[in-house]
């Protein structure tokens, strides 16, 4: 199996926290859990990008790793993505 490309897009809530490239050697599946870059997370989109030969693929933080990451949350209990992007350590593109 010559493997699949991705371009990924790791998110907390609506924001992107970190975007990145991936390969794997066997094809991901939506709702499989994987770990980039030490974070945990779920595998919410695969689709193909227009002109390319990566897919896009989109992974939600899962967020009790989240609360790691920061234990100390806001007030209104939502995670501050840009302290996120500081600590997640991804491949930026």
């Amino acid at each position: 199996m010559a493997g699949v490309d991705y371009r990924y897009e790791l998110r907390c809530g609506e924001e992107v926290a970190a975007t990145g490239h991936l390969s794997r050697e066997e094809p991901l599946e939506v709702g499989e859990r994987l770990e980039i870059s030490g974070q945990q997370g779920i595998v919410r989109v695969i689709e193909p990008l227009l002109g390319e030969h990566e897919l896009r693929l989109v992974v939600q933080l899962v967020r009790d790793r989240i609360y790691v990451l920061r234990p100390s949350l806001g007030a209104d209990g939502d995670v501050d993505a840009a302290q996120l992007r500081r600590r997640v350590g991804a491949t930026p593109s």
